[in-house]
This record gives structure tokens, C-alpha cells and sequence, in this order.
């Protein structure tokens, strides 16, 4: 392992940027891939002549691959955060009242960074597990946001940054070194330089010749425990660099667990891990799109097929036109007729909506009803049966919403800036009662109302019959006064 410990020069940076670019290319290209299918503009047609069928056929995309990647996290994957915090003596009240406080502090402050954040940062986390098989989330203390009481100021971010923004050693799960690339306005970007007029090691950015709305492309340099921060303009020189007071490197990341590395791989090459949902049916979706485009065309040419007379072409086009009454008899005009179309085109996509069901779940995480089920209860006990498809990257969130959150333990108990604590709706994280123990486990619970309904009322049994004490029934429950 390289010694990050040292002030990275230039040239070790891009020979650190060239080696993670090599191991992640063919991730990348995969990830566009699928994008486009997300973003429903991938190309029906393939081969040689694909751009003249598709003048020819058209192309119409149905919206099975949004639907897959979007319905899954929203019906298999939550975004509540549920935070536990073991006291460090179990038999101390003050240590169970110190552990209750950070646990609702926590809680507090991880809701409020993500109502910061543009996209709920769990929810999107659970799009990249399911689109790309691989997420990341990065932290990021705003210290420019208005401060208020320690109870309710809370600089803490985080987002779920795109994973194509960002490099890092696939086998390591705690990373030492990553790489971010970014855009700011040129003047944002001056106005970040005279905020590090007084580094030791400051380049410069030259704002004069430059359009103040101009986008320009950053890199930040991540390295770890007595490491560096290093900030530059792309492909340019270094902007500044400063240590990493922090300790850590801010970004945490994972594989959704869909994907399986080949027996016969040589190399670090994280793409057949880094598999989400669509990688085994694209070729299906192209299938299905086809089969969706030809009914598509024969539907739009039956129903618009062009009229046919004997009489002069001109005058029934003018009297189409005009929309004014067309002159002669019946059977003087008539509309051109088109072969029928058979049943079995219809029924052509059934198999290939199957083979997709069957990969990817069930059609439940749409809301629909599954054929058969005829209760609410039976649907609830298939859903439940799907959402074990998504315990991997569901415990890969938890533990990487672990780790967050003891990140901002250990910048609470480290940082000057914040001996007063932080906190968020009156919830104070306090040093005193951190005790410099930054163990905290955090946990996303899928809220199905019918499943809990079930579960409390095999809980009340269970009581009744003096299997579960009144302690145990309302740890399960919440319910304490029976």
C-alpha cells in the first residue's frame, strides 16, 4: 500500500487518477449502457443497419427498465433511518441516558442531512445498487450554513454522488485514497481560492479571463489517516492542498451483491461485480421493444391506412384537406386494404414479459396483484418473499449508513469547531457523551403495514399464552401499557 502520508506530487496524482480509470473502464462503459436504457434512448435495432430500421420500423421504448430500477427501491428498499448505540456500561444509567442521547441525536442529524441533500441520498443509493450494482455515499461538513444552537445546527451532508464521478480501489470496503471529479461557476471556484489564501501549499486561479458562469471540472484527491486533500483543475495544475484533519477518506461504498466474479479472472476488474438489475436482460428489453414497435406500426397502419378512388387522386385530397364533403358514389372511394393481423402477434410478447418477471421479481413492485392471489394478505406474503432479493444491497446501505454516522461521531469528538456539539430539532450530540467510543449501527426498516398488522397480532398470541413477557412485547411492538 502506497504511503499517503506524504504531500502527493503532480505526477503521482495522475498516475493515481490513469491507474483507478484503467480498473474502472469497462465498468464506465457498462454503466452508459445502462443509463440509456434507464433514460429509455438505448437503440432497438443492432448491427450493421441498425440506423436504417430504425427509420424504417421506428422505435418504441417501453418503460420496463425505469420500472424496474425505480419500483424496486421504492417497494424493497427504505429510506428511514433507524440508529442503535450499546452503552459502554450496560449497568450505568448515565451510560444508558449517554447512549439513548446519541442515538436520537443521530437519528436527528441523518434525517436532517438528507433533507438537505436534492435527491434523498438512501433513496437514490438504492437506484445505483439496483442500476449499476455498485453505490457510494460521500459526506461533506458545510461549515458556511447559518449557525445556530448546537442543538439545532447541523453542517453534516451527504449525498449518494454518482459512482462515474468517482474512483476507488474496488477490493478496499474502508478506503485509503478517492478520487472526485466535480464542476463549480470559474467564480465559485475563486471565491473557494480566497477562502484558502492562508495554505502553505496554494497554486492559482486566474478569474480575469474567464466568463464567471463558466463551468470548470475539479478533481479532489482524497488520501487517509495523515493524508492529504488535493484540489485541482482538471488536467491542470494543482489549486491547493491542505492535510485531511478529518482522518478518513469520506466516502463509503459497496456492490449490490447482484453480480459474481468469473473463475477464469486475471485482473482487478470490478465490472463483473459491479452488476445491477438490467445486465442479464438487456438483450430481453431489446426484445420485448422490438416486439412493442412492430404491434405498435401495425396498429397505426390499420387505423390510418391511406384512401383509395377512382375519381381524380387531386379532389379527394383537396376535399380530405378542406374537410369538405366528397362528391360521388360509395364505391368510388374505399380504404386501402391491409392483411389482418393474427392473434399470435399479440400473444408473442407473453414469454418474453416472463423471462423478465422471472429475473428481475414480480410484478408487485409496480402495485399490481400477481394472477392467482384473490387476498391482501397473500399479496403481502409474496411481497415479502421478493423483498429477500434485496437483503444484500439492503444491508450493504445499513452498514455503509454505519459507518457515516460514526464518521460524524468522530468529527464531533475531533474537531475544534465542533467541541459544542451539532444537532438537529433540539437532538445535541455532545462529546461528553460520545466517550470517544464512535461504534453506532444504523438500520432501514421497509414499512409494510399489513406484514406489521400479522406481526403484532402473532406478538399479542405469543403473549397471551406466556411465551413473551411484557418486556418482550413491547420491544417488539412499541406497545407498553397492556
Amino acid at each position: 500500500m502506497p504511503d499517503f502520508s506524504e504531500r502527493p506530487t503532480k505526477d503521482f496524482l495522475d498516475l493515481h487518477q490513469k491507474h483507478l480509470e484503467d480498473i474502472w473502464t469497462a465498468s464506465r462503459v457498462n454503466w452508459a449502457s445502462t443509463d440509456s436504457f434507464r433514460q429509455l434512448s438505448y437503440n432497438i435495432w443492432t448491427g450493421p443497419n441498425a440506423a436504417a430500421h430504425a427509420n424504417q420500423r421506428g422505435q418504441y421504448r417501453p418503460p420496463t427498465p425505469r420500472t424496474i430500477i425505480d419500483h424496486s427501491a421504492d417497494q424493497f428498499m427504505a429510506l428511514v433511518p433507524t440508529v442503535h448505540r450499546e452503552p459502554l456500561n450496560a449497568d450505568s444509567d448515565a451510560h444508558r441516558v449517554s447512549a439513548d442521547a446519541v442515538e436520537s441525536a443521530g437519528k436527528a442529524i441523518l434525517m436532517d442531512a438528507g433533507m438537505h441533500a436534492m435527491v434523498n441520498p438512501w433513496r437514490l443509493l438504492g437506484k445505483h445498487f439496483n442500476a449499476y450494482g455498485y453505490g457510494l455515499i460521500e459526506l461533506d461538513v458545510d461549515l458556511a450554513c447559518e449557525r445556530s444552537r448546537a442543538p439545532y445546527w447541523n453542517p453534516i451532508r451527504i449525498s449518494a454522488t454518482n459512482p462515474g464521478r468517482v474512483l476507488i480501489d474496488p477490493l478496499e470496503k474502508a478506503p485509503n485514497a478517492a478520487i472526485k471529479t466535480w464542476k463549480a461557476t470559474a467564480i465559485d471556484v475563486d471565491a473557494l481560492m480566497k477562502s484558502k489564501r492562508n495554505l502553505k501549499y496554494k497554486g492559482t486561479f486566474d478569474l480575469s479571463n474567464r466568463n464567471p458562469w463558466d463551468m470548470v471540472e475539479l478533481v479532489s484527491h482524497w488520501t487517509g489517516k495523515n493524508g492529504w486533500l488535493t484540489v485541482r483543475e482538471a488536467g491542470g495544475e494543482v489549486l491547493y492542498q491542505q492535510k485531511n484533519m478529518w482522518g478518513f477518506v469520506p466516502f463509503a461504498h459497496a456492490f449490490a451483491g447482484y453480480g459474481m466474479e468469473p473463475v477464469e479472472l486475471d485482473k482487478n476488474d470490478p465490472q463483473y461485480m459491479a452488476e445491477g438489475l438490467l445486465d442479464g436482460i438487456k438483450g430481453t428489453l431489446r426484445v420485448q421493444a422490438q416486439s412493442q414497435t412492430a404491434k405498435h406500426s401495425m396498429v397505426m397502419e390499420e387505423a390510418f391506412n391511406p384512401m383509395g378512388t377512382s375519381r381524380d387522386p387531386e379532389e379527394l385530397v383537396t376535399a380530405i384537406e378542406q374537410g369538405s364533403i366528397l362528391q360521388g358514389m360509395p364505391e368510388e372511394y374505399w380504404k386501402l386494404r391491409l392483411s389482418d393481423i393474427p392473434r399470435w402477434v399479440f400473444e408473442s410478447g407473453r414469454e418474453v414479459d416472463e423471462y423478465i418477471e422471472r429475473s428481475v421479481g414480480a410484478s408487485a413492485r409496480g402495485g399490481m396483484r400477481q394472477p392467482g392471489v384473490d387476498t391482501v394478505g397473500q399479496q403481502a406474503i409474496l411481497n415479502n418473499q421478493m423483498r429477500r432479493k434485496f437483503i444484500g444491497p439492503s444491508m450493504q446501505q445499513e452498514h455503509i449508513a454505519s459507518i457515516v454516522l460514526s464518521w460524524v461521531l468522530r468529527l464531533v469528538d475531533n474537531l475544534s469547531v465542533l467541541k459544542e456539539g451539532i444537532g438537529a430539532h433540539g437532538n445535541h450530540l455532545k462529546r461528553s457523551d460520545i466517550k470517544g467510543n464512535y461504534d453506532i449501527s444504523v438500520s432501514f426498516d421497509v414499512m409494510d403495514p399489513v406484514m406489521e398488522m400479522q406481526k403484532r397480532s402473532m406478538y399479542l398470541q405469543e403473549w397471551q399464552l406466556g411465551l413473551l413477557d411484557d418486556e418482550g412485547y413491547w420491544a417488539l411492538t412499541g406497545v407498553q401499557n397492556i
